[in-house]
């Protein structure tokens, strides 16, 4: 009988060995799988941020997807640890015409609890992931980051839908040249023109040439406005969508308020002039796309990505077989061409000459029978699709 007890101790003993082994490995596999959760959030996040400079800038070139991807990255963690740039890895798949892929492998280790009884080599694992994501520059038109703001292709073209695309950096001035009646554009009779000078007066125009989207229109309250300049609309914008320019709209409808909504974007210390420029190329003096300088600060130190002066806008096609002109007056359904951003310089809302002074840095004319000469020249946030296309933890896939 003691024999027998002493065997049952002996194998209770033996099992509660191995049952505790059983729960240590549970425990080591259930961290590395928490470990690799976070890693792949990683390598997700740098991919999107690799592809969406694609869709931001024209051009855009590997060492800025590169570091864009790194950054974002980086700002993940695994299991509480920072990432570091040795545990990232930046690379470009072959693509299909007019796709741009980027690829970010994520490698970490990360300790043990349990398997560290096995030997050295075990009281540490390695955890991988790996993401591809994709950008197709002109495949589509949508946006989640469009200001109130529209402007007909034709005026962006210089006046001819046979025009070549601007460059970046030419002059884009927004004028609104007052008068008494109750036009589509502004309060007054005349149309809000648009031209690449921000001399002497305004120019005339027929018809309006850009002008404010109702927000109405949207089925939101007209109210809402002032805070749509602000910020990013909160839904989808795409070639199908229906929208509507508001009739008897100013320059001084995007200055309500004190400081008015675009002098807050680019006047923040409240200045008439931008607090934010766009930076030049210190050898060649040509603007590098997505790269702008806070004024007060001194470059080079002070570069970023984006400025709150960056506004998208829609398109106004006049240009196609599928277009029209603006009425003035008229409620109208925007025909949307695709998109295009510029960078706003400064605002004059007083007397009879009110203008929004800016800079064009790209546009995208994607939207399927709209628009004109200036097809699938570059795109702004948001304005061109950015997927994940890949997400596993194979090396070789």
């Amino acid at each position: 009988m003691k024999k027998q007890k002493g065997s049952i101790v002996a194998m209770t003993a033996i099992l509660m060995v191995a049952l505790i082994a059983i729960l240590g490995l549970a425990v080591d596999f259930g961290t590395a799988f928490t470990a690799r959760t976070f890693a792949q959030h990683a390598a997700d996040a740098g991919a999107l941020a690799g592809a969406d400079t694609y869709a931001q800038y024209n051009p855009a070139t590997q060492t800025m997807a590169t570091a864009n991807a790194q950054t974002a990255a980086e700002q993940n963690k695994v299991l509480g640890q920072a990432l570091a740039a040795a545990n990232v890895t930046v690379s470009f798949p072959a693509a299909p015409p007019g796709v741009d892929r980027v690829r970010v492998d994520v490698s970490t280790t990360v300790p043990t609890f349990f398997l560290r009884v096995l030997g050295q080599k075990w009281s540490q694992v390695t955890i991988g992931a790996h993401a591809i994501a994709e950008a197709a520059p002109g495949a589509t038109g949508g946006t989640t980051c469009l200001r109130p703001l529209w402007i007909t292709m034709k005026s962006l073209l210089k006046g001819s839908c046979t025009n070549p695309p601007p460059n970046p950096g030419d002059p884009v001035v927004l004028w609104d040249g007052g008068g008494n009646g109750n036009g589509n554009g502004n309060k007054g009779g005349a149309a809000l023109c648009v031209s690449n000078q921000n001399n002497g007066n305004g120019p005339s125009c027929p018809a309006s040439q850009w002008g404010l989207i109702d927000p109405v229109s949207l089925g939101y309250p007209a109210s809402d406005l002032s805070s749509w300049v602000l910020s990013c609309n909160s839904v989808q914008i795409n070639c199908g969508t229906t929208m509507g320019p508001k009739t008897g709209a100013t320059v001084g409808d995007v200055g309500h308020g004190q400081p008015p909504p675009i002098q807050t974007l680019i006047g923040q210390n409240g200045i008439g002039n931008n607090d934010w420029a766009w930076y030049p190329d210190p050898t060649t003096g040509a603007y590098i796309p997505g790269e702008y300088t806070y004024v007060p600060g001194t470059a080079p130190n002070n570069v970023f990505s984006s400025s709150p002066a960056v506004v998208t806008m829609a398109i106004w096609d006049n240009c196609s077989a599928n277009g029209y002109d603006p009425i003035n007056g008229s409620t109208q359904t925007i025909p949307i061409s695709g998109f295009a951003q510029i960078f706003l310089d400064q605002i004059n809302p007083n007397g009879n000459n009110k203008n929004i002074s800016a800079q064009f840095i790209s546009m995208t004319n994607a939207c399927s029978g709209n628009g004109g000469g200036g097809s699938n020249v570059a795109s702004g946030p948001g304005a061109v699709p950015v997927r994940l296309i890949h997400t596993d933890t194979n090396p070789t896939n």
